[in-house]
């Protein structure tokens, strides 16, 4: 599952419900400010991640990109072999014009 992070939550591993060590991926913005904080199983995968973000911030699947050391990651790819322990990605937002116009 994906779980929201806690302020007070330390930047560490946690348990998540199925046993699961799970990571804490920080979603940074272009200027670096962060969007939010979430815990989530390695087993999930990227489109799991997006709509974790969807659901915190209001921005749309469709407009969402993300990045890790400037290569963006696929959907299906799964957050354990994308990301290391605690991970920072950057969402890259795209117009909805932009983002209809590759659809």
């Amino acid at each position: 599952s994906i779980e929201p992070a806690r302020a007070s939550a330390p930047r560490s591993h946690a348990h998540c419900c199925s046993g699961q060590m799970a990571l804490l991926v920080v979603v940074l913005d272009v200027s670096g400010d962060t969007l939010c904080e979430a815990r989530v199983e390695p087993s999930r995968t990227i489109l799991d991640l997006k709509e974790a973000i969807e659901s915190r911030t209001g921005i749309p699947l469709c407009e969402q990109r993300l990045c890790d050391d400037l290569v963006e990651l696929a959907d299906g790819d799964g957050i354990g072999e994308r990301l290391g322990d605690d991970a920072t990605v950057v969402l890259v937002r795209e117009s909805k014009d932009w983002a209809a116009w590759f659809r």
